[in-house]
Order: structure tokens, then sequence, then C-alpha cells
């Protein structure tokens, strides 16, 4: 701060001294006005505190810049002593209530755990006895059995029934959107007989299984074999549809890119 007043103290003193030389430049010039430019010239020159006058203004836009500073400086501390005392009560209240129910809450959150542990393993069991689910598409067979079967002769079963589940009446030549469905209604089911088969054996190692009467060990054999078979018609599915895009390039006259 006091760079920038002393910088405006000599700037100032140098726009005198300017003024000062200009009149004398004017009298030289013309000797005729000199008194009249030597009386201006005294008068112009009369002892004005010019470094008093550019202190005080200085001083006054200083006092000026702390005073707003010290404003804001007061409303961030209000600012953060009222979120301050937010946060503590919401602590003390969380708090009193913690210590008010502290033999209900871990009651609660286990009730609220087994539940919903309950709920998935319930609707696992439901998607296993599904008829209409895909892990049960072809039920007359194993994985076996299914393996030893014609893969090509699969693939056209399957993209029937797939036309046949999401067939859009009022759209019936829509081919793409009953493909779209089909993969995102396998890879649910996927995910969650995994989920299932996660849930069932972590039950079993905590030694929890008495807890939980649906649990069966031949459910959970049914659905890690279900889990395998949905893999296999889904890989069905994507070598059926590489097959089916090849036949559309070559029938269109194009050429499948050449690998690198």
């Amino acid at each position: 701060m006091k760079r920038y007043i002393c910088q405006f103290i000599f700037q100032s003193l140098v726009f005198n001294s300017f003024s000062y030389f200009n009149t004398l430049h004017a009298v030289a010039q013309d000797p005729s006005c000199e008194k009249q430019e030597t009386t201006d010239l005294t008068r112009n020159m009369q002892p004005i505190n010019i470094v008093n006058l550019s202190i005080a203004t200085s001083a006054a836009e200083l006092k000026q810049l702390l005073s707003t500073l010290q404003q804001l400086d007061t409303k961030q501390t209000s600012t953060y002593q009222a979120s301050k005392e937010t946060l503590q009560q919401v602590g003390n209240s969380l708090n009193d209530l913690a210590n008010k129910y502290k033999y209900w809450l871990p009651v609660t959150a286990a009730t609220c755990i087994y539940c919903s542990l309950f709920y998935k393993i319930a609707h696992a069991n439901k998607l296993l006895n599904s008829t209409g689910a895909w892990c049960n598409w072809k039920s007359e067979l194993n994985l076996s059995a299914l393996l030893s079967l014609s893969q090509k002769d699969l693939a056209i079963e399957l993209i029937t029934d797939i036309q046949k589940k999401y067939s859009d009446p009022q759209n019936p030549t829509n081919f793409v959107t009953p493909m779209v469905n089909f993969i995102n209604e396998i890879n649910h089911e996927i995910q969650e007989l995994e989920n299932y088969v996660k849930i069932v054996n972590l039950i079993k190692t905590i030694k929890l299984k008495s807890i939980y009467p649906i649990i069966s060990d031949d459910k959970l054999d049914q659905a890690k074999e279900k889990i395998n078979k949905l893999a296999y018609i889904k890989n069905i599915f994507s070598e059926w549809s590489v097959e089916f895009k090849q036949q559309q390039l070559l029938s269109s006259g194009n050429t499948l890119p050449s690998p690198k």
C-alpha cells in the first residue's frame, strides 16, 4: 500500500513540474507576456500541500477498502458460525436419538437386513419357478442335453420365440426391439441369480440358514445350473447375430473389413 501511495504522489509532482516548465517555455517564446505569465506562474505556484492532499485521498480510499474487507470478513464469519451451530445441533440431535434408542436401532437395522435378504431370495425362487423366464427356456432339457443339440437349430427356435414373446401388435415388422428386450431381460436374470447364489453362500457361511426356511440346497444347485444355461443361450444369440450381420453385408454387396 505504501508503494501505491508513493507512486501517486510522484505522479502528482511530475504533473505539476510539467505545468511549470510549459509556463516557462511560453514566457520565453513571447517576452511581452512575461509579466502576466510570471504573475500567473506565481499564482499557480502558491503553496498547495500536494503531498498531504494525495496522502489524504489515498488514506480515504484505503479506509474505504479496509471497511469493505472488514464487512466481508464479518459476513463470512457469521455464515461460518451459523453453519457450525447448525451442524452441532444436528449432531446433538442424532446423538440424543442414538442414546434414546440405542437398543432399538440395532434391532431395527438387523430386521431391515433380514427382510431385504428374504425378499431377494424369495424373488429369485420365483424366477426359478417362472415358466416365462429365459432360464426355463427348453425346461425339459438340462444343460448337457441342450449342448448336444445343433446350435443352428437352437438359434432358429430362439429367435422365433423372441419374436413371439416381444412382438408389438402395433408394429409387427419391428425386428430390433424384441432383440433388445431379450438382451436386457436375460442379463437381468443372470445378475439376479448370481446375487442369489452369493447371498445363500454368505448365509450358509455365517451359519444363519436356519432363520431362512426358503433356502434349500436344491434351489442353490438349480440356480447355478440356470446361470450356465442362460450364458449358453446368450452365446447362441450372439453367434446368430454375428452370422446375420455377415449375411446382410454379403447380400448388400459389401464385404467385411479385413483384420489388421
